[in-house]
């Protein structure tokens, strides 16, 4: 939430970018809590579960119309 405010109050810092997207890294123990807080699983390119790792840095983005792959993991690689 708190990225998709700072990210629209600025929108106007940035008029040719559609959105703005970040990785935030998560470690394997806080997998679960990231997930339920988000309301999504993590998954990898290919739009499966991503497997048990030490890490995942799944990609969040503020643009309401590409929301939907917010969960990919940019560390999954493939």
């Amino acid at each position: 939430k708190t990225f998709a405010e700072y990210t629209a109050g600025t929108a106007f810092e940035r008029p040719l970018l559609s959105g703005v997207a970040y990785a935030q890294k998560v470690v394997h123990a806080e997998r679960e809590m990231f997930e339920r807080n988000h309301g999504w699983t993590i998954k990898t390119m290919k739009r499966e579960p991503s497997p048990v790792q030490d890490e995942y840095a799944p990609a969040i983005f503020s643009q309401e119309t590409i929301s939907y792959i917010e969960s990919l993991d940019m560390m999954s690689g493939k």
